[in-house]
């Protein structure tokens, strides 16, 4: 694996100066200081016990879940939002902050929400709006793995999984 990864870094390492002129934003100062050898300790005692201990948080993560939801029909109704679903929302946030911990992240949030509009939708833009308090449909462009577990943290969604949808051509089936 660590092999592959080198490889998919050469153009990083390649030193184009031509190209890392249009993109200074993007250019990797220290990759000219990477060495082959210099990695192999990180990639086994590192990456292994991270991907082990992930492996294990995972499996436990799924295991209290499992228990904390024994005896409820999900075919009838979801969990109320009583003390068992706020217990589970602590779990889960408990199990995503330790996974961005071991991937060697941490979580901050910086707020902007004043931001002004009138130039693209006219200067009374804000009259006919009411105060949203949370947003209603979170799109996230993927920049890492852990995606999810930052979500989770952050603003606790409802992911919506694809798996109990009977297969149809007929998409207006479902909405």
């Amino acid at each position: 694996m660590f092999e592959y990864a080198w490889y998919k870094t050469r153009r990083f390492r390649d030193g184009d100066d031509e190209r890392d002129a249009h993109y200074p934003e993007l250019r990797r100062y220290d990759a000219k200081k990477w060495a082959r050898w210099k990695f192999y300790p990180g990639a086994i005692f590192v990456l292994v016990p991270r991907c082990c201990i992930n492996i294990i948080g995972i499996y436990s993560l799924a295991l209290i879940i499992k228990l904390m939801t024994l005896g409820h029909d999900f075919d009838a109704a979801p969990i109320p939002n009583v003390c068992r679903k706020t217990i589970i929302q602590y779990v889960y946030y408990f199990f995503c902050r330790f996974g961005i911990f071991i991937a060697g992240m941490g979580l901050s949030t910086e707020r902007h929400n004043d931001y002004d509009y009138s130039y693209y939708l006219g200067p009374n833009y804000k009259d006919g709006y009411r105060d949203i308090k949370k947003a209603s449909t979170i799109v996230s462009n993927h920049c890492s793995v852990n995606d999810c577990l930052i979500l989770i943290c952050k603003v606790c969604p409802g992911f919506c999984p694809t798996i109990g949808f009977k297969k149809s051509t007929n998409f207006q089936h479902y909405y």
